[in-house]
């Protein structure tokens, strides 16, 4: 009972809706708001993140590819050393 006497008067239309006083109503858009920003947040981050370890990925993977290549490049030329012989 007393809860309810701290909350402000709700009008409501002739179609039955409520209507919101001015302040609620800018409540509402401000909530909204803040809303779609976090998402957007959100969705910025993950594609930043993405990005940027897709990134890692490739720098490693030619790191690899590079010592793979240097390794067996050693040993090819072995054995081209030992059919020439």
């Amino acid at each position: 009972m007393n809860s309810l006497g701290n909350e402000p008067q709700q009008k409501i239309n002739k179609t039955g809706h409520q209507i919101l006083p001015q302040n609620q109503g800018n409540q509402n858009q401000l909530e909204r708001a803040k809303n779609e920003s976090f998402k957007l947040l959100q969705y910025c981050f993950l594609v930043t993140n993405l990005f940027v370890y897709s990134l890692y990925g490739i720098i490693i993977g030619v790191i690899i590819i590079i010592v793979w290549y240097l390794k067996y490049k050693r040993i090819w030329s072995k054995n081209i050393k030992k059919i020439d012989k």
